[in-house]
């Protein structure tokens, strides 16, 4: 399955949560960014309802636009 959403100022956490929460077995791998407030990561669910948010370091999203 895969999807896109495009929301203002922060990605849907909320969102994504609900879906780990309620697909277990689902492998959720959801990356986001803004080239503006210059912050990008990606959600990944941990398999028990929860999802870890590994932010992307300054030198990763610079690579991003070069």
């Amino acid at each position: 399955m895969s999807g896109y959403l495009e929301t203002a100022w922060s990605p849907a956490e909320p969102i994504y949560r609900k879906l780990a929460q309620l697909y277990l077995s689902l492998n959720i791998e959801i990356a986001y960014e803004d080239e503006f407030a210059e912050f990008a990561g990606v959600y990944r669910s941990d398999g028990e309802g929860g999802l870890v948010d590994e932010e992307y370091t300054d030198e990763q999203i610079e690579q991003m636009y070069t």
